[in-house]
């Protein structure tokens, strides 16, 4: 069983923008966000951290199974992607960008 525990173990923001590569927060003003939960300890950790760091704010929050979070954003349909557990480990295989 993975365990992520301690720093730096949090949840991940993920988006399919490999051009950027600075880990720039404000490519996620007005863009649609995928949420496994709005009722989750990750979703509030997300909302805190964008209300600081998301200049003009997060444009859409959309919540879809977590399974489906990771093809989404590779697919293009949503922007970015919020992600915890395994996803963590695992979303390089989707071309993905922290």
């Amino acid at each position: 069983m993975w365990r992520s525990l301690g720093r730096g173990c949090g949840p991940l923001v993920l988006t399919a923008n490999q051009g950027n590569g600075t880990q720039d927060p404000s490519i996620l003003s007005g863009q649609r966000v995928a949420v496994p939960s709005e009722r989750s300890t990750a979703y509030m950790l997300f909302r805190l951290w964008a209300a600081q760091n998301v200049p003009a704010g997060i444009g859409e929050i959309v919540v879809m199974p977590f399974d489906q979070i990771m093809p989404a954003v590779r697919d293009g349909s949503i922007d970015a992607g919020l992600v915890i557990h395994e996803a963590r480990f695992t979303y390089p295989s989707y071309g993905l960008s922290l």
